[in-house]
């Protein structure tokens, strides 16, 4: 990856981070995304720190380089890694096919995680197969801020692309940073239609054999990711 190709991958993380303050999933200074530099085993995260702000002020000189094994590499003066590093690092780890992380507290996908309701496949514009199976549970409200904590998230998460935390937050993953940002709010589309749906009567899910017929179609996170990404400029 060259030094150009590095500035623009840390630039993506920073607007995701932009983008789950604007959107919701994130709304104050809780919460972090990371991307994998890709052929090497390092990792670009939202800091912590003061000067860092919430993540609807995150700008590149806020993410900071750490390797697989939670080390800080490079980063501003005033800046650390996450205390949940290894959250991140420990799913790059177990996934090799995962390119990008996020942890929000998002709040009408934790509802359900808290309720011990499966989010179903009820919304054909967002990502229904994310849950053609139960998200998985990590039953457990502590901090992921040990290998040991973070690999047995990995282990929950296993092959899908999100996890609760019990009582928590979420964990997403995806291919791409653009891939993950859109999991992380197609969940919170399918959840809050499925809630206002229950309000009424019962939410009727997509059945197995259409989930099955349409998981080979894939379509680009790039309409939702640029839609968002339009919103939520720089900030001065």
């Amino acid at each position: 990856m060259t030094t150009q190709e590095l500035s623009e991958l840390k630039a993506k993380v920073a607007t995701c981070c932009r983008m789950l303050y604007h959107t919701g999933l994130a709304p104050d200074y809780q919460g972090h995304a990371s991307a994998r530099v890709p052929g090497k085993d390092l990792v670009l995260i939202k800091a912590r720190g003061d000067i860092a702000g919430s993540l609807g002020d995150t700008r590149p000189e806020h993410i900071v380089t750490v390797d697989l094994e939670r080390q800080l590499l490079e980063g501003a003066p005033g800046l650390a890694q996450p205390w949940e590093t290894a959250l991140h690092t420990e799913i790059y780890k177990a996934r090799p096919d995962v390119g990008a992380v996020i942890h929000t507290h998002q709040l009408m996908t934790m509802a359900f995680g808290l309720a011990g309701q499966d989010i179903l496949p009820v919304w054909g514009q967002w990502k229904p197969a994310l849950v053609a199976e139960p998200m998985p549970t990590f039953d457990s409200p502590d901090l992921v801020d040990t290998p040991e904590v973070g690999a047995a998230v990995a282990r929950a998460l296993g092959t899908h692309w999100a996890c609760h935390l019990r009582a928590h937050g979420v964990v997403i993953a995806g291919e791409t940073i653009e891939d993950a940002f859109e999991n992380a709010i197609s969940l919170e589309k399918l959840a809050t239609l499925q809630y206002m749906a229950m309000q009424i009567g019962t939410p009727r899910p997509f059945s197995k054999e259409h989930l099955e017929r349409n998981k080979t179609h894939r379509f680009s996170a790039m309409p939702t990711w640029n839609f968002y990404a339009r919103q939520v400029p720089l900030s001065e």
